[in-house]
């Protein structure tokens, strides 16, 4: 469960707006919302509709380039590997 931080208004991290926010910085309106900003270019959207890097920070489509699990080369899929060596290379490790 998320702390808020009580009698502290600050600036939104989201909506940009000066309200109470947690500790994360954003107020209970877009918290509850599910709101979130691209890391990259701003744009605000629904967690489930950005993708979410897994160190907390979310990436629009237009802004998310999946790259190869073993190399870090841009691949067509999340997930994916951009070569055969680099799929058979991943596993023998």
């Amino acid at each position: 469960m998320t702390d808020w931080i009580k009698d502290v208004k600050d600036t939104c991290y989201t909506c940009k707006k000066s309200k109470l926010v947690n500790d994360d910085m954003q107020c209970s309106v877009c918290y509850d919302k599910g709101l979130v900003e691209c890391y990259s270019c701003s744009v605000v959207g629904n967690y489930k509709d950005l993708n979410d890097k897994e160190d907390g920070d979310y990436l629009c489509n237009d802004c998310f380039q999946p790259l190869c699990r073993n190399c870090n080369e841009e691949v067509s899929e999340d997930g994916g590997y951009c070569s055969k060596e680099c799929y058979n290379e991943y596993f023998s490790e």
